[in-house]
């Protein structure tokens, strides 16, 4: 018999309630992810990183406390196995090259469907481990 693959961990990071439980709701329906936890700022992002060492990090930008570009750098050096996935309402010219070069693996603009959000994500999750 053989064993249920393991499921992808996320970390999801924005500061609206509504869209942490929007991502939530569309991340745990498809099969192959489980949300580990969330987070409002770049402060939780990094200590929810540090304890739950999820394989990927769906970061937010526009943040209080502490903004996703701000974030990125730090969470590469917590969780440095973990993936992370900008999804911004910034436009991806403005500040897609800028969060990429701080060591995301995606960058994706808010109002993406559901269904491309999980193809980024599966895309991103199966190149395995970040180095």
């Amino acid at each position: 018999m053989t064993s249920a693959p393991t499921p992808v961990t996320v970390l999801i990071v924005d500061d609206i309630e509504d869209i942490r439980d929007l991502l939530r709701d569309v991340i745990e329906e498809s099969d192959g992810f489980v949300v580990v936890g969330e987070a409002r700022d770049g402060l939780e992002a990094i200590e929810r990183a540090q304890t739950t060492q999820p394989n990927l990090i769906l970061l937010d930008l526009s943040m209080p406390r502490m903004d996703g570009l701000e974030a990125l750098p730090r969470l590469r050096r917590v969780s440095p196995e973990s993936r992370i996935v900008v999804l911004s309402g910034f436009g991806e010219d403005r500040l897609g090259g800028i969060a990429l070069e701080l060591g995301a693996s995606a960058y994706l603009e808010k109002g993406v469907s559901p269904t491309e959000l999980l193809r980024e994500l599966e895309k991103v999750a199966s190149r395995g481990p970040s180095h």
